[in-house]
């Protein structure tokens, strides 16, 4: 049973309000009939220098007019797609409530590197109730043309849509964000900033991770939200994934996408895997059958991991999957897609890591999803209740085939790293399980004894009250095995030709990430420009990149 979708599709009114955009954007930034033809060579250009070279891409394109007037037909249209998509979503559904009566020193949001403004046009895009409220939003990025521009388009916007002047106040911080900010705010986001940050700081990972943890929460006052936008990229899913259990360490609850507080079974890397499937609450708390199974990697355990992990599964494949959500393009601007084409980088979907987070309104009130409409509650005992073999899951991957006429996807729950499979109507040609798609949070049932996939080491389970969980998967299914479970599991149908004794052949079936880093099937848009709404140069806590090479 599908709880809910952390991207729905946009409201007939979202996507009026996102096309309205195309319709002021020539009012502030005129094109003449030159640039209007540069256009999709610009974006192009931009296209390559964001993601050919991350670690070195250069930082003045928003004071490049053509570079400038790019960024704004192609990377902030479909960054207000992605962001407004997850605005509308259940995570922002007490939105009104998060953002509160303001008070002395205190501001309705602190926008960190906003560049174009991107991320207060997507919550007055996805958000009507906030249309007409009087919030104080700061804004700060080194970049005070952009921030103009930005601010310009907003104020259009809100009179299209709602024929009266914008109601909100924004303040352009122009400089050093951590140097210059006197104020909190009951909401503080980071969009597209962090990715870029880290590639030039020399740091280990886990201490930049804590520093931005703590600069964003500091920022935020208690009972507030904390809420991180990154590109759909390996490097970003492990920082997030870092990002978050400081969060958690500090008692401050995560209210998306996670369905539990335990250690990342997706976090990029295997260095940010919990080795010992280490939960961030106390282990004894969480009542489930207990899991054994081969270490990550290699003998005894794989490079510093344990030889069994007991109560949480974790993936064995060479390559670390990393939470992050591919959705489709339905309500993106015709006009935007035309773009798109014409600048030969048509999509067909896009990508992003996300991460909201409460901070608790009182001291030890920690905070976990409430698995069901996104609102946080206080903690339980547990993730998993006692005796329960039903737990949520967060649907992580796009659909793939497994063995035995099943259909599968990867997911994050309470017991680790999941794989949740369902079978579908007409041979597999029928349409997955209503709602079931990345970010979905589902219901799902994992038997008395859940076993572990031998190619990913994922825990088994399956969507409540459309299959029983049978308790057995085996990579290669062989006939004696088919015959044992045979009441368990109906046996798989046999290929034409196929000798007897043969197993049957596996798909290409790669982990959750893999597609985009060279496997098999669309790439999307993973390895496509994220650029961050920022400023030029790194805050006080970041090393100056210094020199970068050019193109």
């Amino acid at each position: 049973m599908v709880v809910s979708e952390l991207f729905p599709p946009l409201s007939a009114d979202a996507v009026r309000a996102l096309g309205s955009y195309f319709e002021v954007l020539p009012k502030i930034v005129p094109l003449s009939q030159r640039h209007r033809r540069e256009l999709p060579g610009n974006i192009r250009e931009l296209w390559h220098d964001l993601t050919d070279e991350r670690a070195s891409r250069p930082t003045g394109y928003m004071a490049q007019a053509s570079l400038f007037s790019a960024y704004l037909h192609y990377f902030l249209p479909w960054n207000l797609y992605r962001y407004s998509r997850f605005f509308s979503g259940p995570a922002f559904r007490d939105i009104g409530k998060v953002l509160g009566p303001e008070s002395a020193g205190v501001v309705s949001l602190i926008d960190i590197g906003s560049g174009p403004l991107t991320v207060p046009i997507a919550l007055f895009i996805a958000r009507p109730e906030l249309r007409k409220r009087p919030l104080t939003i700061v804004c700060t990025d080194r970049a005070g043309a952009a921030m103009e521009t930005g601010e310009g388009i907003l104020a259009r916007l809100a009179e299209a849509i709602t024929g009266s002047p914008l109601a909100w106040k924004i303040e352009r911080v122009t400089g050093d964000a951590s140097s210059s900010l006197r104020s909190k705010a009951m909401m503080v986001s980071a969009a597209n900033v962090l990715n870029e940050l880290f590639w030039t700081d020399g740091r280990p990972s886990d201490i930049q991770a804590k520093r931005h943890a703590d600069y964003l929460s500091g920022l935020c006052v208690p009972g507030g939200r904390i809420v991180v936008l990154e590109a759909g990229i390996p490097r970003s899913g492990e920082h997030v994934a870092r990002m978050r259990a400081e969060l958690v360490r500090a008692g401050i609850g995560i209210v998306a996408p996670c369905p539990h507080v335990l250690g990342c079974p997706a976090p990029g890397s295997k260095s940010a895997l919990p080795l010992d499937g280490s939960p961030l609450v106390p282990v004894e708390t969480i009542a489930r059958p207990s899991l054994a199974r081969p270490g990550l990697r290699g003998t005894k355990g794989g490079r510093g991991a344990p030889e069994k992990v007991a109560g949480f599964a974790l993936p064995v494949n060479t390559k670390v999957p990393w939470c992050h959500f591919n959705l489709g393009i339905e309500g993106a601007p015709a006009r935007l897609s035309e773009i798109s084409a014409e600048a030969g980088l048509p999509k067909e979907g896009v990508s992003l890591t996300v991460l909201v987070a409460d901070k608790p309104a009182t001291v030890g009130s920690s905070t976990v999803s409430d698995g069901t409409e996104g609102f946080p509650k206080a903690a339980p005992k547990g993730p998993v209740a006692k005796n329960s073999t039903t737990a949520v899951v967060r649907i992580l991957s796009e659909e793939f085939r497994i063995p035995g006429g099943w259909f599968g996807r990867y997911a994050c729950s309470a017991w680790g790293y999941t794989l949740v499979r369902y079978r579908k109507s007409d041979g597999g040609k029928g349409p997955s399980p209503s709602g079931v798609v990345p970010g979905a949070l589902v219901d799902c049932d994992f038997g008395k004894a859940p076993s572990t996939d031998e190619k990913s080491g994922a825990v088994i389970a399956s969507i409540a009250g459309r299959e029983e969980p049978s308790g057995w998967v085996t990579r290669v299914p062989s006939p004696d095995s088919v015959k044992k479970h045979e009441k368990a599991l109906p046996a798989a149908p046999v290929p034409e030709k196929q000798e007897p004794g043969k197993p049957e052949p596996i798909p290409d079936r790669k982990t959750h990430g893999d597609r985009h880093e060279g496997g098999k099937g669309k790439a999307r848009d993973a390895i496509e420009p994220q650029p961050r709404e920022r400023w030029k140069d790194a805050p006080a806590w970041v090393p100056h990149p210094g020199k970068r090479r050019g193109r």
